[in-house]
C-alpha cells in the first residue's frame, strides 16, 4: 500500500512538472518526460487516449500533467514574473541532468549518429530564428489549425518547445490573451465572446489531433530505431539548452546572479537525482 501510494505522489509529481514544462519558451515537456522515464507511458497514452486501461494505468500522471497546466496558467506568470532568472536555471538544472543520463545511453558513436545529432540541433535553432522576428498580429482560423496542428507533434518531440514554436508561429501571445479573457470571464460568471471561444476550441481540437496522429508515428519509430531516436533527441535537447541559456533574464544585481543560478540548477538537478531514485528502469527506448 505504501509503495503504491509513493509511486502515485511519484506520478503526479512527474506530470506537474510535464505539465509547467510545456509552458515554458524554450522548455519541452517531452523533455521532461524522458528524464523522468515516463517518455514512453506518454505516448501510449497520446496514441490511445481512449483506451480506458491505459488510461487508469497512468491516471496519476495525467492528473498531474494537468495540474501542471492549471498551475502555469494561474501560478506560472506570478512565479517568472518575481524569480525569472530561479525558475528558468530550475529547469535548466533538470534539462542538464536529463541529457547526461540520456548521453550514457547511446552505446557507439557514428557519421549517422553525428548527422542526426546535428539535425536535432539546427531544428532547434531554426525555431528560435523564426521566433526572434514575429510580431504580435491578429492570426487567422487557418494558422490556428495549421499551428495547432503543428504543435501537437512537436509536443512529442523530446527537446523541442511547443511554447517556442508558438511564438514562431506568432500564435503564442494571442493564445494567451484569448485565454486570459476566457478566465476572467469564467470567474466572473459571464461568458467570453464567441470568437475567443471558437477560437480557442478550434486550436484545441488541432492540438489534439496533431498530438494523436503524431504518437503513433513516434511508436512506431521507439520499436525500430531507438538508438537513432535517441542520438536525435540529444540534439533536440542540447539545442535547447543553449536557447535557454542565451535568453537568461540577467537583470538585477550583479551579485546575486551567481547565486541564482547556482540555486536553481543546483535545485532541478537535485529534483532529478530524487525522482531518479525512485525510478527503478530507464524509458525502454534508452535502453
Amino acid at each position: 500500500m505504501q509503495s503504491e501510494r509513493k509511486d502515485a505522489m511519484k506520478k503526479i509529481f512527474q506530470g506537474l512538472l510535464i505539465g509547467i514544462a510545456n509552458a515554458i519558451p524554450g522548455v519541452s515537456g517531452a523533455t521532461m518526460a524522458v528524464v523522468f522515464g515516463a517518455y514512453d507511458d506518454l505516448i501510449n497514452l497520446l496514441s490511445k487516449p481512449y483506451s480506458f486501461k491505459i488510461l487508469k494505468k497512468n491516471f496519476f500522471l495525467v492528473f498531474g500533467m494537468v495540474l501542471g497546466t492549471v498551475f502555469s496558467v494561474f501560478g506560472l506568470t506570478i512565479l517568472f514574473s518575481c524569480y525569472p532568472l530561479l525558475m528558468t536555471c530550475y529547469f535548466l538544472g533538470l534539462v542538464f541532468s536529463g541529457t547526461w543520463i540520456e548521453a550514457k545511453s547511446v552505446r557507439s558513436v557514428t557519421f549517422r549518429s553525428g548527422v542526426l545529432f546535428a539535425l536535432g540541433v539546427l531544428i532547434i535553432l531554426g525555431i528560435e530564428w523564426l521566433a526572434g522576428g514575429k510580431r504580435d498580429e491578429a492570426v487567422s482560423i487557418f494558422w490556428l489549425i495549421s499551428g495547432g496542428v503543428l504543435t501537437g507533434i512537436v509536443i512529442v518531440l523530446p527537446g523541442v518547445s511547443a511554447s517556442l514554436t508558438l511564438m514562431a508561429l506568432n500564435l503564442f501571445f494571442p493564445l494567451v490573451k484569448m485565454a486570459e479573457e476566457f478566465l476572467k470571464s469564467s470567474l466572473a460568471f459571464s461568458f467570453p465572446s464567441v470568437k475567443t471561444v471558437f477560437s480557442l476550441g478550434t486550436f484545441g481540437l488541432s492540438l489534439g489531433i496533431g498530438t494523436i496522429l503524431f504518437a503513433r508515428i513516434m511508436k512506431g519509430i521507439i520499436k525500430r530505431h531507438p538508438e537513432e531516436l535517441t542520438v536525435f533527441s540529444l540534439g533536440l535537447i542540447s539545442g535547447s539548452i543553449g536557447s535557454v541559456i542565451a535568453k537568461l533574464p540577467l537583470d538585477g544585481q550583479i551579485w546575486a546572479v551567481p547565486l541564482e543560478i547556482g540555486l536553481g540548477v543546483g535545485l532541478g538537478i537535485f529534483t532529478l537525482f530524487l525522482l531518479n531514485r525512485l525510478i527503478k528502469r530507464p524509458p525502454k527506448h534508452l535502453g
